[in-house]
């Protein structure tokens, strides 16, 4: 049965790691928007103990159905995009969808896709 590729569910910060041209959904809070070049600049703080690094996503594909909220500062968006080019401090996604939050629960969203990102490793290793 061929499809779409399916996103993988990560944190922001796991972004550093990801191949060029993966599938990705994260969840970022807006520091600003560039309006010239269309890109939304996110950062999530977590894992403290990693240095931060920003997601600039590139949205121009996206505008039409985002809401003029999606791109004030303070807000928090999911993305599902394409990793692109990487430098140590920031990597640039191309956003195929993006969605308000809502209401949001950080801490317990953050416990979850740790907690699924355990499951995906020790699966690895009984496969």
């Amino acid at each position: 049965m061929n499809g779409p590729t399916p996103s993988q569910l990560i944190l922001l910060s796991d972004l550093r790691s990801m191949d060029k041209a993966t599938k990705v959904r994260f969840l970022g809070c807006v520091e600003r928007y560039d309006v010239t070049n269309g890109i939304l600049i996110l950062k999530h703080a977590y894992p403290t103990i990693l240095p931060p690094i920003d997601a600039y996503v590139n949205v121009e594909h996206v505008l039409e159905s985002a809401h003029s909220t999606d791109l004030q500062t303070g807000a928090w968006v999911n993305i599902v995009g394409y990793v692109g080019t990487k430098s140590r401090d920031k990597v640039h996604v191309q956003a195929i969808m993006m969605w308000a939050a809502g209401p949001l629960k950080l801490d317990e969203y953050e416990k979850a896709v740790d907690a699924r990102k355990l499951c995906d490793i020790v699966g690895q290793y009984q496969a």
